[in-house]
């Protein structure tokens, strides 16, 4: 029915905003601007952290979202002056939802999510110097990164090297087949997200926690195209979608 569809878009937008709120409010990165940028920074901690939690409330929705899109465009590009931080897909994401009016930008938002792994993959792919095709790079970056850890190399993977070249090769290939993942199969590109940082995690120690989390997006996405199919955006969320994928594509390829 009208109404239950209703509650699910509702649901959807909640859950897309504790994300981006969650991200803002648990963020390391900004929690140490002031130490990072001095004692000026912390206006802009405050009021990204206030709209965030604005944000939350769902309280003059469209208000809120570009508030928090503002907000977060300042702190963290503020910060990335001082520390490189992962955390650009944030501002992407919350730019998305201020032109949607705070309705949850399902499709938009899974393919500029696909973008993150995308140009990961071209980089690997373009670098002649890339450890992931070559065994020997391979072993001693595990070796490095497990040193780092204080641990030990996670099932003996430097002893299988030929099999990690193998194995590197697919996560390539997996990272630039994202966008048309998400586009067609976007429960599949949510498994492959999966599969990618487990294997980051495991084999580099590079958990990449803030972009995991947002995984769900691709779950989000299949269950509203399987609810009412693709949504429709109006005109001007259409044309930020755009703004925010070529954004994110030139972001990729500069590095």
């Amino acid at each position: 029915s009208c109404l239950t569809m209703r509650l699910a878009q509702m649901a959807d937008s909640l859950l897309f905003r504790a994300l981006l709120a969650a991200s803002v409010l648990g963020s390391a990165d900004l929690w140490r601007a002031p130490v990072l940028l001095g004692p000026a920074s912390w206006p802009a901690v405050v009021v990204a952290m206030a709209s965030a939690i604005w944000l939350i409330t769902g309280f003059a929705l469209r208000a809120s979202t570009i508030a928090f899109a503002a907000a977060v465009l300042v702190a963290f590009g503020w910060l990335q002056t001082a520390a490189t931080i992962h955390v650009h897909h944030v501002v992407w994401l919350a730019t998305l939802l201020a032109a949607e009016r705070g309705r949850f930008p399902a499709r938009s938002a899974a393919f500029v999510l696909s973008l993150v792994s995308f140009f990961p993959g071209v980089h690997k792919l373009v670098d002649a110097g890339s450890p992931f095709f070559d065994a020997r790079s391979l072993v001693h970056l595990i070796r490095l990164k497990s040193f780092e850890a204080g641990d030990v190399v996670p099932f003996a993977l430097d002893r299988h090297p030929h099999l990690l070249v193998v194995g590197g090769a697919l996560v390539i290939a997996l990272e630039l087949a994202m966008p048309a993942l998400a586009l067609w199969k976007p429960t599949a590109a949510g498994c492959v997200a999966i599969a990618l940082h487990l294997v980051f995690w495991i084999a580099f120690r590079m958990p990449f926690t803030v972009l995991l989390v947002y995984v769900l997006v691709f779950f989000l996405e299949a269950r509203t195209r399987r609810r009412q199919g693709v949504a429709s955006s109006s005109t001007s969320a259409r044309g930020m979608a755009l703004v925010v994928v070529v954004g994110v594509s030139v972001a990729g390829v500069w590095g």
